[in-house]
């Protein structure tokens, strides 16, 4: 009877493994190529999980590795705004201190032409972009900040 429980449980497992798979991973192919790639263009860094390069093992969000590249702000103002990076996810989105703020992130194409770009208008429980991909292109984060004066507040691009 143990037997028969235990590998009904590694099936279930199997079955829902595999079907979340499809739906929320990137799969071992798109770690093997450095990031998630185009996978990742508009998903949440906070709760988007991939396959890491050790792989089975290494499920992660692409916000554990993430850190901040550049941030924009001004002098003597409260209000900010960040170009977040992951590195294993090869991603990036833009990150504010601010409510009620449209933020924005803009990935460029090689040649400088805007390639896709995500806004968000934040609130107390969101306060930063979906991502973009980042592996091979350029990234830049913008925020209207009022805390800043009003001004459009933008990072450098990465």
């Amino acid at each position: 009877m143990i037997n028969i429980k235990k590998r009904s449980t590694v099936v279930m497992a199997g079955a829902v493994t595999a079907l979340l798979g499809s739906a929320l991973f990137a799969g071992p192919a798109a770690a093997a190529a450095g990031g998630c790639g185009s996978v990742c263009d508009g998903k949440n860094p906070q709760n988007y999980v991939y396959q890491g390069p050790g792989g089975p093992s290494q499920w992660v969000t692409c916000q554990a590795d993430a850190y901040t590249k550049y941030t924009a702000g001004k002098s003597g103002h409260a209000g900010y705004v960040e170009l977040r990076y992951s590195p294993a996810c090869r991603t990036a989105w833009a990150k504010t201190n601010t409510l009620n703020t449209v933020i924005h992130v803009y990935s460029y194409n090689s040649n400088g032409s805007e390639r896709r770009h995500e806004d968000q208008v934040t609130n107390s429980s969101v306060k930063y972009t979906v991502m973009v991909n980042d592996a091979g292109y350029t990234a830049k984060a913008c925020a209207t900040v009022p805390a800043s004066g009003g001004d459009m507040l933008c990072t450098k691009k990465f």
